[in-house]
């Protein structure tokens, strides 16, 4: 089981000398469960959310779903 927090921050871009007020800062906050269902099957899910978004593209809700076969 995992709880993490990701944090985008970027420089703010100049054009002609002027500042385009474009700075990035964004952070989401996702949970997430792995399991060995079987010894060569894992399964994984994962559900998060952005908590912030200036400049950026806003996550409303994210879900994830992964299944690995290990050989």
């Amino acid at each position: 089981m995992a709880l993490s927090y990701y944090h985008d921050f970027g420089g703010e871009s100049r054009l002609n000398d002027a500042a385009q007020n474009d700075r990035m800062n964004n952070g989401r906050w996702q949970i997430g469960i792995a399991s060995f269902v079987t010894s060569t099957m894992q399964l994984q899910l994962q559900a998060g959310k952005a908590s912030k978004t200036e400049n950026g593209a806003r996550e409303s809700n994210r879900a994830n779903f992964r299944l690995v076969s290990v050989l």
